[in-house]
């Protein structure tokens, strides 16, 4: 079945980011790509699809040449010293654990030590729970008997850590992707992202799903996204993926961050989060449709994202607070047009406050003169 419409273009967005971001800077030339190697032909998720799918991401930047090896087992030293960087998306989740050879297992385990990265996508570090250097190098790893998931669903991912040069400049996304419970964190290891997990089905609390770890002269990143091709197609997903990817080869960051606003189906289902949002609810549905005003601000999207946030303001049957915090983030979105709009909301004796507040922001007579009229 093909991907809907909306995920496609996503992706053509995100890749055209990516083109735009490698050819940005003219008369520089551009660095060296690293030699990567993926590793693949076992996983209990669609390999055969994802795989394809994460050699493009990082190949659409200009910063990677990637190889496929669908037999990790046979690796050597020899074998790996062409390479900066290992990606893996192979796992014998459920399938009985494999067992390599002495000089598969040497090789990985001094591949990050001497210098260069690691990173592990989604269920790629569902093996070798009985390998402790295996382990540290997946990062967020699978722990039988303590990590879960529950069934694919929307969530926001957050920045944990702002000041990394993974996620420096960073705030957020919406994805629809398989959330970990309870991951395995490495001591040491650095969490640059989380989202929360719904109390209802979930643990209650903020779950990693980027970590960041410096091993002797090298470094090793997990990514707990990316349980399929629909869930890699998210912006968000190919930001992390490939920031993350630079990052574990080199120890810098060189990608610039594109524009990303939400798509159509991730403000829609924020925007309807909204309508029930009371103070002590998370607050990642809030940020997420602040983030998109800024984004849109300005563009032909903002009448799009303004709409949205108008519906949930003039909504009687959403919360207070959801209707004021739609009023509050139009601020960054409200024009002149809006202004019949904001008279009708400002005669709710609960909502005029904040519709005299927004008019400060919209320009134009009619907005002063409305808000001339409100006792405030």
């Amino acid at each position: 079945m093909s991907a809907p419409h909306s995920i496609r273009r996503a992706r053509l967005a995100f890749a055209a980011a990516l083109c735009v971001s490698v050819s940005a800077a003219p008369g520089h030339a551009s660095p060296p790509r690293i030699p990567t190697l993926l590793l693949s032909g076992s996983n209990n998720h669609d390999w055969r699809t994802t795989t394809p799918r994460l050699k493009a991401l990082l190949e659409a930047t200009g910063r990677f040449t990637v190889t496929v090896t669908e037999r990790p087992g046979e690796l050597t030293a020899a074998a790996l010293a062409p390479y900066r960087l290992v990606v893996s998306n192979w796992n014998t989740f459920g399938m009985g654990d494999a067992q390599w050879p002495e000089a598969a297992r040497k090789a990985i385990a001094g591949f990050v030590p001497a210098g260069r990265g690691w990173l592990t996508v989604h269920a790629g570090g569902s093996s070798f729970y009985d390998w402790p250097d295996y382990q540290r190098l997946a990062a967020p790893s699978w722990t039988n008997g303590v990590t879960s998931h529950g069934a694919m669903h929307r969530f926001v991912v957050q920045v944990a850590d702002a000041g990394h040069p993974i996620t420096h400049g960073l705030r957020l996304f919406i994805t629809r992707d398989e959330l970990w419970n309870r991951p395995g964190v490495q001591p040491g290891a650095q969490v640059l992202a989380t989202a929360y997990s719904d109390a209802a089905g979930g643990s209650g609390r903020d779950e990693p799903v980027l970590t960041a770890l410096q091993i002797g002269r090298g470094r090793t990143c997990g990514l707990t996204l990316g349980h399929d091709v629909d869930a890699m197609a998210a912006p968000g997903f190919g930001i992390l993926l490939t920031r993350a990817a630079e990052w574990a080869a080199t120890g810098a960051v060189t990608q610039p961050i594109p524009r990303t606003p939400l798509g159509a189906a991730e403000a829609d289902w924020a925007a309807t989060a909204l309508h029930t949002w009371r103070p002590g609810d998370p607050n990642g549905i809030v940020w997420a449709l602040e983030h998109d005003a800024g984004q849109n601000s300005g563009t032909p999207g903002a009448q799009a994202a303004a709409k949205r946030l108008l519906a949930v303001a003039a909504d009687p049957a959403a919360t207070l607070d959801g209707r004021r915090q739609a009023l509050r983030l139009l601020a960054q979105l409200a024009a002149p047009g809006h202004v019949p709009a904001l008279a009708a909301l400002a005669k709710e004796p609960a909502l005029t406050a904040d519709v005299a507040a927004l008019l400060t922001s919209v320009p134009g007579k009619e907005a002063s003169a409305l808000r001339a009229t409100l006792p405030v």
